[in-house]
C-alpha cells in the first residue's frame, strides 16, 4: 500500500502539480506582501516630501513677510497708507505663521514620535519668531535659522515615519 502511494507521488504529473501549487502559494503570499511594503514606502516618501515642503514654506513665509515690512519701512513714511498695508499684511502673516507652526509641530510629533524632531521644530520656530519680532538684523537667517532648518529636514528625511496600517 505504501509502495503504491510513493509511486503515485513520484509520478511526473503529481510532481508538477505539487510544484505549481507551491508556486501559487508562494506567489499569493509574497507578491501582496511586497506590494504592501512598496505602498508603505511610497506613502512614507509622500508624507516626508509634504512635511519638508510645509516646513520650508512656513519658515520662509514668516521671514519674507518681515523682510517686506522692513523694506516698506525704509521706503514709506510712518503716516503712509502703503506702510499701514504692509504692516497689516505682516501681522496677518504672523498669525498664519503661528497656526502653521503648530500644525507642522503636531505632524512631526505624530509621524516621528520617538524622536526630538517636534522639539527641534519648536526651537527653530522660536528663532524665526524672534527674528520676525525684533527684525532680521537681530538674527542672521544664514547663520541662525537656515542651518538648523537644514538639519531638521535631513533628520525628517532620514528617519522612518510611524505610519499606521
Amino acid at each position: 500500500m505504501l509502495d503504491i502511494i510513493l509511486e503515485g507521488l513520484r509520478h511526473p504529473l503529481t510532481v508538477a502539480m505539487g510544484a505549481a501549487t507551491a508556486g501559487f502559494v508562494l506567489t499569493g503570499l509574497l507578491v501582496p506582501s511586497k506590494a504592501r511594503q512598496w505602498q508603505t514606502r511610497q506613502k512614507e516618501l509622500d508624507i516626508k516630501i509634504h512635511l519638508v515642503s510645509e516646513m520650508s514654506e512656513t519658515v520662509m513665509s514668516a521671514l519674507m513677510a518681515r523682510q517686506y515690512l522692513e523694506r516698506a519701512r525704509a521706503v514709506f513714511s510712518a503716516d503712509d497708507d502703503l506702510l499701514t498695508k504692509y504692516e497689516e499684511e505682516y501681522h496677518g502673516a504672523l498669525r498664519q505663521w503661528e497656526v502653521r507652526k503648530a500644525v507642522v509641530g503636531t505632524k512631526l510629533e505624530a509621524y516621528l514620535p520617538r524622536t526630538d524632531m517636534g522639539a527641534d521644530w519648536y526651537r527653530l520656530s522660536e528663532k524665526v519668531r524672534e527674528a520676525c519680532a525684533s527684525g532680521l538684523r537681530s538674527l542672521d537667517p544664514n547663520k541662525d535659522i537656515y542651518p538648523e532648518k537644514r538639519r531638521l529636514i535631513e533628520g525628517v528625511l532620514s528617519t522612518r515615519l510611524a505610519i499606521p496600517g
